[in-house]
């Protein structure tokens, strides 16, 4: 799956005139987290509630929040804002996002094509994803199962669950704990899953205990 399909393209930014108490109004009235910075649809950075919160004076200094709130007017977004901001474009695979999402320790990725800023996809779009490839919006069952990890042995699962004339929602394989092996997570279209893991067991296919 694309990133273009997937990123928000009703964004809400700013441009680099504005303050940091405009752009805080901004992130609480609309409910995001973040802003980005543009001049004519180009994007000159990001700037977050965090960004915000850590340019303001300290609390704890005894400042009130009226002095806080006519410091932060007089202050450009430019002062605040992330300048180096990873970026993806529309053709971005999601897992591809979601590795920069973790690797760089970031919320979300701004969507760029030919230095345009086109969209947005966060850490919430990603879970969405997640969500939808797992089938869990539709009555099912989802189950686990060791496989062998050689060619067609998830062939011999899927012929099994046809047998049953049940369709199968999604199938994701993972990395196994023992060597030589893979976990698969299953989601099939029945509420009677029983008969099946039954075939599935006397084929040799186990369910893995819960904890390694």
């Amino acid at each position: 799956m694309l990133v273009g399909r997937r990123m928000r393209t009703s964004l809400v930014t700013v441009t680099k005139e504005a303050t940091l108490a405009q752009a805080r109004e901004l992130l609480h009235s609309h409910r995001i987290r973040h802003l980005p910075v543009v001049e004519r649809e180009r994007l000159l950075g990001i700037l977050t509630d965090r960004d915000i919160r850590q340019a303001s004076p300290s609390s704890a200094a005894g400042i009130s929040p009226d002095r806080t709130a006519a410091f932060l007017a007089q202050i450009p977004v430019t002062e605040a804002m992330v300048r180096d901001v990873r970026t993806v474009s529309p053709y971005t695979t999601v897992e591809e996002a979601a590795r920069l999402m973790i690797e760089h320790k970031i919320g979300c990725l701004p969507v760029t094509e030919a230095d345009r800023l086109v969209g947005i996809i966060t850490e919430t779009d990603i879970l969405g994803v997640l969500v939808d490839v797992m089938g869990i919006r539709e009555p099912s069952t989802r189950f686990e199962l060791t496989l062998p990890d050689r060619p067609g042995a998830l062939a011999e699962v899927t012929r099994i669950i046809k047998t049953h004339e049940v369709n199968i929602s999604s199938i994701v394989t993972l990395p196994h704990w023992e060597p030589g092996k893979r976990l698969a997570v299953i989601r099939i279209k029945t509420m009677n899953p029983q008969p099946i893991l039954k075939d599935l067991a006397a084929a040799g296919f186990e369910q893995p205990p819960l904890k390694p």
